[in-house]
């Protein structure tokens, strides 16, 4: 499991706005054209020392895991896969507003790649259902979804009829292989995952991706609060 916390990631952070100040900031925009972004989400709390993964695309923001806390081990490790689908703006901004450090890095995609990625997303959400959680059977808002709709965020909740979304596990069907499913649709392979995929093994491989002449990874930002 220690292959999964990303505090180097957080531990790191004042040495990266020594090197590279311009690349911090914190106000996000979304993802446009045949711009697609991958974000990476850490705070050195909790279950959220794991770290998580997202894709931003067109606008939308795709998140999936173990959202519900009504049909979830209490480790969190599996329960009823939940994608979260909206606006990738206020979704990544709550983040960064509420004190998590966010890392995205920036893909360019053909036109070409761009619709095959499309057509994937739509393949994905072809079991996908609306889900209607019961927040306010939670009004003290202890539960992430809770506090989504607390903060009235356009977004929406999508669990799965079958398949192999249809149930989350930490080491198996996790944040990262939806995030890759999507990616990889467009003939980009960013990552040749072997044992438990990880954020931090994702965000490893971007990074140096980012460092290639000619890769489609282009840009790096961080997101940290202001009054952080």
């Amino acid at each position: 499991m220690l292959a999964l916390i990303p505090n180097f990631l957080i531990k790191s952070i004042n040495r990266i706005e020594l090197e590279n100040p311009g690349s911090f900031s914190s106000e996000v925009e979304p993802s446009m054209g045949t711009m697609l972004s991958v974000y990476l989400y850490a705070k050195d709390e909790g279950h959220s020392r794991i770290g998580h993964l997202d894709i931003g695309y067109r606008g939308s923001i795709y998140s999936y895991g173990a959202h519900d806390n009504f049909n979830r081990a209490k480790s969190m490790a599996y329960g009823d896969g939940v994608m979260i689908i909206g606006s990738e703006k206020d979704f990544v901004q709550y983040a960064v507003d509420t004190g998590t450090t966010v890392f995205r890095f920036f893909i360019h995609l053909t036109q070409e790649q761009a619709s095959q990625i499309e057509a994937r997303i739509d393949t994905i959400l072809e079991d996908a259902f609306y889900y209607d959680y019961p927040y306010r059977e939670d009004p003290e808002g202890e539960n992430y979804l809770t506090r989504l709709r607390q903060a009235n965020l356009k977004v929406d909740f999508y669990k799965f009829k079958r398949g192999k979304f249809k149930t989350y596990n930490v080491f198996t069907t996790n944040c990262v292989l939806v995030a890759d499913q999507i990616i990889e649709s467009s003939g980009m392979r960013l990552i040749q995952i072997s044992g438990v995929a990880t954020p931090c093994a994702y965000y490893e491989y971007l990074e140096s991706q980012l460092k290639k002449p000619g890769s489609g990874v282009i840009q790096k930002k961080i997101y940290t609060s202001k009054s952080s």
